[in-house]
């Protein structure tokens, strides 16, 4: 068993929490496989080892489909390589990410990449107001909002971007966190 084709998954990513990675994918339109295996490893050369499984079948023929998984099993600091098993079909590329101390913040973003709307969760409930700002590579803010505080989910439409990189920068009562975010057409 191998490295399967990227084609199948439409995006993996891993964002670190307070002592918990949150996992999410999609599997394309067309991809399905006999169960989901999530492996971690702690280091770069170390076997992978099973912290989850989704049994049963997974993806569909005519659309696609999201998944997430939440990895409590984690130590606050660590570095983590997290990938996919697909059934019997092959693993996916591995994602890095390092699992929060407690006295940190962070954000999760979702779908990324995105074609329009962009979902912004912060871990806790905005105790000031949050100023979203999405800035292109060429450093100009393309889109700037802010937002009342007592929320913990915020939308950013992204549908007049164009495809590309782009830094999406949250500012909540003068604490920044900083993450990268792909639009596609």
């Amino acid at each position: 068993m191998g490295q399967i084709d990227n084609r199948a998954l439409g995006y993996f990513n891993a964002d670190a929490g307070k002592s918990s990675v949150l996992l999410t994918w999609e599997l394309n339109a067309g991809f399905i496989c006999q169960g989901i295996t999530i492996e971690r490893r702690e280091d770069a050369v170390s076997d992978f080892k099973v912290v989850g499984v989704i049994k049963g079948l997974c993806g569909s023929p005519t659309k696609s489909i999201a998944y997430d998984f939440t990895d409590t099993t984690v130590v606050p600091g660590t570095l983590y390589h997290y990938r996919l098993i697909l059934g019997s079909e092959g693993f996916t590329m591995t994602r890095t990410v390092r699992a929060l101390s407690d006295n940190e913040s962070s954000l999760h973003i979702f779908p990324n990449p995105s074609s329009d709307e962009l979902n912004i969760q912060l871990r806790q409930i905005a105790e000031a107001a949050v100023r979203i700002s999405v800035v292109n590579m060429q450093g100009s803010v393309v889109f700037r909002e802010e937002y009342m505080s007592g929320m913990q989910l915020y939308q950013v439409n992204l549908a007049q971007l164009p495809t590309g990189n782009y830094s999406l920068l949250v500012d909540v009562g003068g604490e920044r966190m900083v993450k990268r975010v792909k639009v596609f057409r």
